[in-house]
């Protein structure tokens, strides 16, 4: 619920996509309640079909916390550059016992540890020019 807390916070605008129906209709009854539903978009989708395709608009900052089972950091990341702002930041967590291998595209902005998790927060590595 990271999404309520930023646009009760002065978001303009935030893309909550949960896979599970349940906690989607939750977010979904939340944001009617708060009258916030101008400002937000649900939707339930697997994140690499969501991320097949371009946002309207690109995003400031992701809260990326895929299921820690399915290990799709990897392809998440490669996907989600198109979404993003020039200087935008990705939130990243993932089990302390799992590699998050960001390659070159990637660097380490802040990273913690939080028991068995890790958490980072990442952002585009800039190409850098030849001479």
């Amino acid at each position: 619920m990271l999404g309520l807390e930023a646009l009760s916070r002065g978001a303009d605008f935030v893309h909550f996509n949960e896979t599970d129906y349940t906690l989607a209709a939750q977010i979904t009854a939340a944001l009617e309640r708060f009258h916030l539903t101008e400002r937000a978009r649900v939707t339930h989708e697997d994140a690499r079909q969501l991320l097949a395709g371009q946002a309207a608009e690109g995003f400031d900052l992701v809260f990326m916390d895929p299921p820690y089972q399915a290990s799709l950091w990897p392809d998440l990341l490669a996907r989600l550059p198109i979404w993003l702002k020039p200087k935008a930041l990705v939130y990243v967590e993932h089990p302390i016992d799992v590699e998050l291998k960001l390659g070159e595209a990637w660097r380490v902005y802040k990273q913690a540890r939080a028991g068995r998790i890790n958490y980072c927060l990442l952002e585009r590595s800039l190409p850098s020019a030849s001479l």
